[in-house]
């Protein structure tokens, strides 16, 4: 299906939504006089009336073989009618696309909660979704049960899901039994039985499904390459006059670069609407200025976000089923989620917009009463504008938002992606972190003959029967049976959070043996997320949860498990903080953090007891859906990466600026040279450049590395192999595959005699070009490169040259020693780095003892190349390569004294600790201690740091106290 010109006709159809009609697609809606309409969608097949038609009808249509003459006067005669018809075609199209635009921003643009004659409507093939009047905002939880009630009553209707947060129903249903013209009646009919008509008008972010963005987006840019092709093809005697020009410019920069201005427009007219107002007016102004820098900056800027939002119409079409579907619970009541109280604190953008916009219009005024004539003071307000600053974050956005959107990132609110420069404070609810295995964090015994350590065992063997992953056998205490053992349903903890860890009692037959506190195990990605924040700059903020105890080191604050996540929010943005929420399905605090990211989880009845299939959690009040945490990794990076773009394209804005300003005090010549607005295109090209890149390295940063985050000291080596999988399984190779890996190596071989110095120099060029780049990344870089450039401009280039040389050879000079040095250093490490043996047989991965250590077939490897999973063998004098959980010990003892500061041998051996403090837990080997007697098998539970430095884990840290605001 594609976009061409919408052609109104009556219908007495009040609801007609997605029928097909022809070739094309019928979409109803009624205007705002109440009467109803009928657009009509026409198929790329149907020429007539579209844009693509009226360019195609530019080409001559001649009748007869054109070699003959008749022919060819015919041909002739047809190609000067179409000289003269095709541009009043194209206007009439242009005209009609323009008007189907207008149509477009004024239905759906900004949808609204509360209307009065507008309804969003979208019809796919998996299901319809109805927006729905005043949906949960009113405080009737009763009408949107009743509407589910009233829809899943209803022939054909499969199923419903409310949705009080988005305001929309989502149904599935049989077309050919109920059709969607039915389905917007019954919700008129629900919505005039509850009065849900009635309140004021609320304006919502556009649905992820409405065209209408996508029609805007490329309004916008298709105005900017008309504009751009007129400047080009436009004769001289055509042009604005200089002073107009100058004026006219002037006048469409203020409003669009003066924070006031532009916010009193958009309070009258609306975002988007003010927004293209904006830029079919700029494309205009400059189109007959022939500013053809200005136009192309800004088609760029207008292709970014067109593909944003076609990526982010895309993305809904994935996301839809997962999200809502027969296993789907509705969310009938709209949680409270009081506003902001204070306004969100402006960034480097809105700060800088404010200073410059003042200072030009302060110049322009200076300039009037100077007697400079209004053309030339007008132009100082384009000079002063800041259009770095907002291409490049715009640039930065819609490209971020592209690419995460590739990456299975559902985003609601682009808009969120605008504020993602000013946050300051992270703040993970821990529930987001949950993995989907269950996991004993406590266990206590209610007998004698039962001990805490035989009733979290047989608990935690239990929980892993109950997930579908196996059968392993319970070590129950001398003299019991297993088979009477059973855990007890869970008894959820009424904390008001929808807690996912909850105590469940052990017992054997009708006796009770034992009570056991019942978590999840975190995801794989939760230390790295947390490590992303900080190491991003961003403050880290986690509330309490019995199963992320670990990570508490890794936040500067930990939030009580009495204090709701919304209230922290309220709290933190009334000081001052941007707070970037993630969480699963905590509406309140998602709606109201400043930018909310749902965590997409799959819920399994192993874990949280759920009656059903299967089915997706996730909260549709965020600003943006991820898959798992990886997502929400790229989301915080993006965070640090547009603080620094924002800060970059300030630079450059003020660059542009005094460039500018100082081309129009040395007043060269007409036509000699550039023109004062010619240094600000050019900054707000670089800026946009910055921000293209800025966001394609945030989509391309590999992930954090994975780390188990599970006590392996609580569980017996047989659980610790069943969760830690062999790494790399070896697969004999068959007499083919040989002797292809020997040809390949042959021919390996034969290529690196004359590749390998080649590859070496094309990789000592990068490492130069890279500390080449940190050099000239230094603060100080631009503010020489403009004074660089005005000594050119006021015509001394060799004081120009002279700065140019001396930065670049500076910059050379401190990239070769940084690079010489940083060789060196990594020489060094890599003399002392720790080697590892891995076991090679098949005792890698069984628990049968060892008589002698000489027996075991070993690989050494270095250490930094042990992955979790790997079995190392561990003898006198070794240095432990990286964590690990024993399997096997002899005689074994380590001496621990580089973490506890204690002289004293530790006795290691192979049972489990559970709950044991962390100095007791004698089944563990820690990276960097050193085997003093004795020898064993340990399973690596995560990989060795970098570089061979050793790091503390974060339960080693002193765990911060609780607090609440």
């Amino acid at each position: 299906m594609s976009i061409g010109f919408l052609r109104r006709q009556s219908c007495r159809d009040r609801g007609s939504v997605g029928r097909r009609h022809g070739c094309g697609m019928v979409a109803g809606r009624r205007d705002v006089r109440g009467r109803s309409r009928r657009w009509h969608i026409a198929d790329c097949s149907r020429r007539r009336g579209t844009l693509l038609s009226a360019a195609a009808r530019v080409a001559p249509e001649p009748v007869g073989s054109p070699w003959s003459p008749a022919g060819s006067a015919e041909l002739a005669t047809s190609a000067a009618i179409q000289v003269v018809v095709s541009p009043l075609r194209l206007a009439s199209a242009l005209l009609g696309t323009a008007q189907h635009l207008v149509a477009q921003v004024g239905q759906g643009t900004e949808a609204p909660r509360r209307t009065t004659g507008r309804r969003h409507v979208s019809a796919s093939p998996y299901a319809t979704m109805v927006q729905v009047r005043n949906l949960g905002e009113a405080g009737c939880p009763g009408a949107a049960e009743a509407l589910q009630k009233r829809l899943v009553a209803s022939p054909g209707v499969e199923w419903a899901v409310v949705d009080a947060n988005s305001g929309h129903v989502h149904v599935g249903h049989d077309r050919l039994r109920i059709g969607v013209t039915e389905l917007v009646r019954i919700v008129e009919a629900v919505e005039a039985e509850w009065q849900l008509g009635d309140g004021e008008h609320v304006k919502l972010p556009p649905h992820p499904s409405e065209g209408a963005p996508v029609a805007v987006a490329a309004a916008e840019l298709v105005a900017d390459v008309l504009a751009l092709s007129t400047a080009s093809l436009l004769p001289r005697r055509l042009q604005m006059s200089p002073a107009v020009a100058r004026i006219s410019a002037a006048g469409v920069r203020l409003v669009d670069n003066q924070p006031r201005v532009r916010a009193a427009v958009e309070r009258q007219i609306g975002l988007t609407r003010a927004d293209l107002l904006i830029t079919l007016a700029s494309a205009g102004v400059h189109g007959l200025q022939q500013a053809r820098s200005t136009l192309s900056v800004d088609a760029v800027q207008r292709l970014a976000l067109l593909g944003e939002a076609l990526q982010r119409r895309a993305s809904w079409r994935s996301w839809e089923p997962v999200l809502y579907g027969a296993g789907s619970e509705s969310l009938f009541e709209l949680p409270p989620a009081p506003p902001r109280p204070v306004p969100v604190p402006g960034g480097p953008v809105e700060n800088y917009a404010g200073q410059a916009a003042a200072a030009s219009l302060a110049a322009a005024a200076a300039g009037v009463l100077t007697g400079q004539g209004v053309a030339n003071s007008a132009e100082m307000v384009v000079v002063g504008a800041p259009r770095a600053t907002r291409t490049g974050r715009e640039v930065f956005s819609g490209t971020l938002g592209l690419l995460l959107g590739r990456q299975g990132v559902l985003s609601l609110d682009p808009s969120a992606w605008r504020l993602l420069d000013r946050v300051t404070v992270v703040l993970v609810d821990a529930r987001a972190l949950h993995g989907d295995r269950p996991l004993v964090l406590d266990a206590a015994s209610l007998r004698d003959d039962w001990s805490a350590a035989h009733v979290w065992s047989a608990a935690q063997r239990l929980l892993w029967e109950e997930s579908g992953r196996g059968q392993l056998p319970i070590p129950p205490p001398r003299g019991r049976s297993s088979g009477d053992l059973r855990l007890e349903p869970p008894q959820p903890e009424p904390d008001g959070r929808g807690s996912l860890h909850s105590w469940r009692t052990l017992t054997e037959g009708q006796v009770e043996v034992g009570r056991v506190l019942v978590g999840a195990e975190l995801d794989a990605l939760a230390d790295g997320l947390l490590a992303r924040a900080r190491a991003g700059g961003l403050r880290v903020v986690l509330s309490a949860d019995p199963s992320s105890a670990e990570l508490r080191a890794r936040a500067h604050e930990i939030v009580g498990p009495d204090t709701p996540i919304v209230q922290k929010v309220q709290h933190l943005q009334r000081h001052g903080e941007v707070v970037l929420v993630v969480s699963t399905d905590d509406h309140a605090a998602l709606r109201s953090a400043d930018v909310g990211v749902s965590v997409a989880r799959l819920v399994t009845p192993g874990v949280e007891r759920t009656s059903g299939t299967e089915r997706t959690r996730a909260s549709s009040g965020a600003d943006a859906v991820v898959h798992g945490l990886a997502g929400a990794v790229r989301i915080v990076d993006a965070a640090a990466a547009g603080r620094s773009v924002s800060s970059t394209a300030r630079t450059l804005a003020l660059s542009g600026s005094a460039l500018g300003a100082l081309l129009m005090v040395a007043e060269p010549r007409p036509g000699a040279g550039p023109g004062p607005a010619t240094p600000v295109s050019a900054a707000a090209a670089v800026a946009g450049a910055v921000g293209a890149r800025a966001a394609w390295r945030v989509a391309r940063r590999q992930e954090p590395p994975s780390l188990p985050l599970i006590p392996w000291h609580a569980l017996e080596p047989d659980e610790v192999l069943a969760r830690l999988a062999a790494p790399m399984a070896t697969v004999p190779k068959t007499t083919e595959q040989a002797a292809a890996g020997t040809v390949q190596a042959a021919l390996t071989d034969a290529l690196h005699g004359w590749a390998g110095p080649a590859a070496r120099g094309i990789d000592a060029v990068r490492d130069l070009l890279v500390q080449l780049g940190r050099e000239l990344s230094d603060p100080l870089t631009p503010v020489l490169s403009v004074g660089a450039a005005a000594s050119a401009i006021l015509g001394s280039p060799t004081d120009a040259a002279l700065v140019g040389g001396v930065m670049t050879v500076n910059a050379i000079v401190s990239a070769v020693q940084r690079l010489s040095a940083e060789r060196s250093l990594r020489g060094l490490v890599m003399s002392e780095r720790i080697a590892a043996r891995v076991v090679t047989d098949e005792r890698a991965r069984s628990l049968e003892p060892t008589d002698d250590p000489d027996m075991v077939q070993t690989t050494e490897v270095p250490a930094q190349s042990l992955r979790p999973g790997d079995v190392v063998l561990l003898r006198q004098g070794d240095v432990v390569p990286a964590d690990g959980r024993l399997l096997e010990a002899h005689n074994l003892e380590a001496d621990e004294s580089s973490l506890t500061g204690e002289s004293v041998t530790v006795d290691k051996q192979v049972a489990s600790t559970p709950g044991a403090p962390l100095g007791d837990r004698s089944s563990m080997v820690y990276e960097g201690t050193i085997v003093s007697a004795g020898w064993g098998r340990a399973g690596s539970s995560r990989s060795p740091c970098p570089m061979g430095v050793r790091t503390l884990p974060a339960w080693w840290a002193p765990t911060p106290r609780p607090t609440s605001p």
